[in-house]
């Protein structure tokens, strides 16, 4: 049976809680910038009141999804730190917004058909820039400092490193979400790897390395509601309304 790729975009979405009623909707945003705000072991580090800023956006269908970055100034008590305690200082902001009921994937709702995620976050000191994000190609989170990357940790990738072997055949061709379900880590890896090269050589960009497309697709997957969506119509869709996959 064919599912309509408006299914798919239903319930990525849903991942939002989507509940309001028209309008752009900031109010689960504003609620994330008042968690760090008046975290007292943040606040410590920071100069004044963070901020979270729209910076950009993508569109599927007839949904939208809104990407913000949480701006803050930092202090000297944060610069006199090690670029490992700095690393640290921003997990802790992700803790934060986990507690606020912040996900990794897709994060809140902000309106009908209309999804919000915090996708960086920025610190500014006189005229050094750092961020946490994912570095390009990369399967990791790092701190990056003007533009270069000076530290980060790559626990899982290590964990779930490739094995090379027959599980280099796999694909998600026909897969669903039981097939989906039932590969080892290992498959799934080769079987994004393989996604992701045929669509390079259809012309589409890949932003993002086949960890970020795994975890994703885990998450899709967790509802047993989505078990019959395809894996390929999934990993589209995915790879749309984050930005991460353009032609």
């Amino acid at each position: 049976m064919r599912i309509n790729i408006n299914i798919i975009a239903m319930f990525i979405l849903s991942i939002f809680v989507l509940s309001a009623c028209g309008g752009f909707d900031k109010t689960n945003i504003k609620k994330y910038e008042a968690a760090i705000n008046n975290n007292e072991e943040l606040n410590m580090f920071l100069d004044g009141n963070a901020t979270i800023e729209r910076t950009s956006s993508a569109s599927a269908e007839d949904f939208t999804v809104y990407f913000f970055t949480l701006f803050a100034d930092v202090n000297e008590r944060f610069i006199k730190l090690s670029d490992e305690e700095k690393y640290g200082v921003f997990l802790n902001i992700i803790t934060v917004l986990k507690s606020e009921g912040y996900s990794d994937l897709y994060s809140t709702d902000c309106g009908k058909r209309k999804g919000c995620s915090v996708k960086f976050v920025q610190f500014n000191h006189n005229d050094d820039v750092y961020e946490y994000k994912k570095v390009m190609l990369n399967d990791h989170y790092s701190l990056v400092l003007n533009g270069e990357e000076v530290s980060s940790t790559e626990t899982k990738k290590k964990k779930m490193a490739p094995k090379i072997n027959d599980d280099s055949e796999t694909t998600v061709q026909d897969k669903g979400g039981s097939d989906w379900s039932s590969l080892s880590e290992n498959q799934k890896y080769h079987a994004v790897s393989n996604a992701l090269h045929n669509l390079n050589q259809q012309g589409f960009t890949i932003l993002e390395g086949e960890y970020y497309y795994i975890d994703a697709l885990d998450a899709f997957y967790s509802d047993s509601t989505t078990k019959s969506t395809s894996v390929s119509k999934a990993l589209g869709l995915i790879g749309t309304l984050s930005g991460t996959i353009i032609k």
